[in-house]
């Protein structure tokens, strides 16, 4: 190592634009510096770091003090030691001091060196010891060790070339212009005042409320009144407060098979056993559960319009019995519309919360995929009876989405932009659908069998191969090619060569030459 300087301030050195300080332990009480009598412990400022002089050196000292190597009562080195040996202004050791003082690292009185003060402790140790460790794992909840168990709930996946991913949108497509657009008009407008407060309405935006529930009664036909309506924040949210409310340790949850897995896992995380019923081309299979009064069902969850992964659609026969059960039943039926916006070629059926007569049905909403996840915007239309607790809950458990993100939107839906904005991504994602299926056509023929083509961002697709799941995948990824398999939705036996394919965030001619791939692989 080469040295830049000395100073006088013996055993300092200045090298590569750093100052390292070594200085002798005090013994407590001393009284004064004792200098050199102990093993030399380093300071390190750095004029290159974006942090102040004053914050460094005061993060140094109070590192050293909380290591031990200050120990409580002992005597620090003057501000004027200090300056000189670190080449800064006095000022800046005077301001690390001051600000020690105020957070009771230090102690000083008019006339009398600066110590260290006597309520710190001698030592904090390094990181926690193991018998801490364990102790502190085993005093987690019930709730907190279900979890602790699991892996997280979404990881990023790796981005090839062409990834045929269900959970993109076209982002190439968004609305964010004019959704900035209208953030700007109402950063400026008369209610700026409103927006910089804590939000009054434990159940959403009004305005919003209001506009979500016009949009719900033309394009759904469901007639819902605004104080039905709770705004989160999305999926994960409204799953995490119907499982909170509805579910206890030991009760019984009904999910398809196969089921997006998060779903499954924060039911779990509550202490209860999920069920899983199979979903056939009509969508989940409800006879088992009908012929099963006597089971203590609490919650169904199904998503009717476009099954997730499968892409079925919930017969109107299968909707009719399913509800009458949950009527007599005293169960709650989730029904979670993801994609339902986007439908081709036939007219989409009506949804379950339409139908719903008894209001047992847990309706969820979300803007992720019509217009940009990162909005973090859903909304749920609940039970007349049940909109307090859940208003109650929500407050308990987390904020809600933004205010000014909640009056954007619903300036969004009321100029009708909304529902402009969907016409055009119709036309868009329905030209990529086409694409992709008569792509698959071309390379795979009878080869490949295709289902939820009706609607929604992605498509079922069912291979005729000899090679597994994980061959696939990983040959396809050597390809520059991303596809999901729909193995890991099911709880049960699982079968193969069964994949979901995103469509919404290709380009058509990314679409034929990424099917050209996977053919050369699997065929």
């Amino acid at each position: 190592m080469t040295f830049c300087g000395r100073f006088p301030f013996r055993n300092s050195y200045k090298w590569f634009g750093e100052t390292v300080l070594d200085y002798a332990m005090n013994k407590p009480g001393a009284g004064s510096l004792r200098q050199y009598d102990l093993p030399n412990l380093p300071v390190v400022i750095s004029r290159q770091s974006r942090v102040a002089l004053p914050q460094q050196v005061g993060d140094e000292l109070k590192r050293l003090i909380l290591e031990g190597y200050f120990r409580p009562g002992s005597v620090l080195p003057s501000s004027r030691a200090l300056c000189d040996a670190l080449k800064v202004g006095r000022s800046t050791i005077i301001e690390a001091f001051e600000q020690l003082k105020s957070e009771g690292y230090l102690v000083a009185s008019a006339g009398s060196a600066t110590r260290v003060s006597d309520n710190i402790p001698s030592a904090l140790p390094e990181a926690p010891l193991p018998e801490t460790h364990e102790l502190r794992l085993n005093s987690l909840s019930d709730y907190a060790n279900r979890v602790h168990k699991e892996a997280l709930l979404y990881e990023r996946a790796v981005e090839p070339e062409i990834p045929f991913y269900c959970w993109r949108i076209a982002r190439d497509a968004t609305p964010l212009r004019e959704f900035k657009q209208l953030m700007s008009r109402i950063s400026l407008s008369s209610e700026q005042e409103m927006l910089l407060d804590y939000q009054e309405d434990p159940l959403g935006h009004r305005p919003l409320r209001d506009a979500i529930a016009k949009y719900l009664e033309k394009s759904k036909g469901i007639k819902a009144d605004p104080q039905q309506i709770l705004i989160v924040t999305g999926l994960p949210q409204a799953m995490n407060l119907i499982s909170r409310i509805h579910l206890e340790r030991g009760d019984l949850a009904v999910v398809e098979e196969p089921c997006y897995p998060p779903v499954r896992k924060v039911f779990e995380a509550e202490g209860a056993s999920t069920v899983s019923l199979k979903v056939d081309e009509d969508g989940l299979t409800v006879d088992n559960l009908l012929r099963a009064p006597s089971l203590r069902v609490r919650l169904v969850y199904l998503t009717p319009t476009h099954q997730f992964p499968v892409g079925s659609r919930l017969s109107l026969a299968r909707r009719l019995n399913l509800l009458t059960w949950a009527g007599t039943s005293g169960a709650f039926i989730v029904e979670d519309e993801h994609d339902s916006e986007f439908t081709y070629g036939s007219n989409p059926m009506p949804a379950l919360k339409a139908l719903d007569k008894l209001d047992s049905v847990i309706y969820i909403g979300n803007f992720a995929k019509v217009m940009f996840p990162s909005l973090s915007v859903a909304y749920m239309v609940l039970p007349r009876d049940l909109t307090s607790v859940y208003a109650k809950v929500r407050q308990f458990g987390s904020d809600a989405a933004p205010l000014p993100i909640q009056c954007a939107l619903a300036d969004f839906i009321q100029r009708g932009l909304l529902r402009k904005h969907i016409r055009r991504m119709q036309g868009i994602y329905e030209a990529r659908r086409d694409v992709l299926m008569a792509s698959l056509s071309w390379y795979f023929g009878d080869k490949v069998e295709i289902r939820g083509e009706h609607a929604g961002l992605h498509i079922y697709a069912r291979f005729k191969t000899t090679l597994s799941d994980a061959e696939i995948v990983e040959r396809a990824l050597k390809a520059g090619v991303g596809i999901t398999p729909i193995a890991p939705y099911y709880a049960g036996l699982a079968p193969q060569s069964e994949f979901v394919l995103g469509f919404a965030d290709l380009e058509t001619a990314e679409i034929r030459e990424g099917i050209r791939r996977l053919a050369e692989i699997i065929l």
